[in-house]
Order: structure tokens, then C-alpha cells, then sequence
């Protein structure tokens, strides 16, 4: 059975027929439907109301810190090194062994260039060094070996003492190999 619409004093005469219950009612009446916005519904009864569900996903939290500071890196060289022996029974030692080569963990004192006596030890980027200029006297001192001796005993004993051919060592005794300390 027709039914007769007024649309005097809408915007538009037209006529629409909502896309749920097909009832008609004048043309400015109908409303976007809330999931299926190609869909054109009576606004009381026939809306949907938004599913969050049907909705884009929501942008990532932001998870950056305000005011980052490099990580500062727990040894010297990458990857950590093997064999690491830093602490001999309560005393720490401050020196391990990277492949070889003895390093020297940070804040044992060493000096960072090689401006001391020659004959003395510093820390060149964490590789224990000796700063040119002396030649070992093998009866100045007995043999040093990696792990009876710590960082701040060797910065007093220094480096002078260090043999530097390696044909006659004990494994595990420390060598100067051209300006770097290095372990049997």
C-alpha cells in the first residue's frame, strides 16, 4: 500500500528507501550505516553502531625513550671474548684473554696513551700495551703468567721485563709481541 511522504521544507523532494526494513522515508533522513558505510539506513532503528572490531588496527605505541644513551659496552671488543678472567678468588683482577691478547677491562687506573717511560704498560683501546723503547732483561724479574697476576700489579711491575720471542715460553706466561702484551 503507497504511502504519501511530505517533504516540504527538507532540503531535497527525494524519495529513499532504507537498504534494512525497506520502509520509505524522505531522502535526507538516511544515514551512512556505522559497518557498512555503502549503505544507506533508517537512523532510529536500523543503524549499527560502529564495531571496533571492523575498524583499522590502532598505530604502534611508541615505545623510544626521550633522551637515549648509547649502551656502553661491558668489554672492549665484540664479540665478548671467550675466556674471561676478571676475578681471582675475592680480588679482582681486571685483565682477560681475548684470543691471545691480554686486555684490560676499564677503571684499573691504566693510562690511554703511550706518553709514560718506556717500559711502562697502558691500556691501548683495552689491549694491554708497553710503550716502546726498552729491551727485556730476563733477569730483571721472573716469568709473569695470565691469571696470577692482576691489572693494577701489572701497571706497577710494567712491561720491560716481558720477553719478546716467544720460542722458550710456558703456556699461559706473558710476552710483549711488538708493543702488545699477548699470553702463551
Amino acid at each position: 500500500m503507497p504511502r504519501f511522504l511530505d517533504t516540504r521544507g527538507n532540503a531535497t523532494l527525494g524519495i529513499g528507501i532504507c537498504d534494512r526494513c525497506k520502509i520509505k522515508v524522505p531522502l535526507g533522513f538516511l544515514v551512512a550505516d556505522g559497518n557498512s558505510p555503502g549503505l544507506r539506513v533508517c537512523p532510529d532503528g536500523c543503524r549499527d553502531p560502529i564495531n571496533p572490531w571492523r575498524l583499522p588496527p590502532r598505530p604502534p605505541d611508541r615505545l623510544t625513550l626521550d633522551h637515549p644513551r648509547p649502551d656502553v659496552p661491558l668489554y672492549p671488543f665484540q664479540p665478548i671474548p671467550q675466556y674471561v678472567d676478571t676475578i681471582f678468588g675475592s680480588v679482582p683482577v681486571g685483565l682477560y684473554n681475548d684470543g691471545g691478547v691480554l686486555g684490560v677491562l676499564p677503571g684499573f687506573g691504566w693510562p690511554m696513551d703511550s706518553s709514560g717511560a718506556p717500559g711502562s704498560v697502558w691500556s691501548n683501546g683495552g689491549v694491554a700495551s708497553v710503550v716502546p723503547g726498552s729491551f727485556p732483561d730476563p733477569m730483571l724479574g721472573a716469568p709473569v703468567f695470565f691469571g696470577t697476576i692482576g691489572a693494577t700489579a701489572l701497571l706497577n711491575l710494567g712491561g720491560g721485563t716481558l720477553p719478546t720471542n716467544p720460542s722458550s715460553l710456558t703456556a699461559g706466561q706473558l710476552w710483549n709481541h711488538g708493543g702488545e702484551i699477548w699470553i702463551a
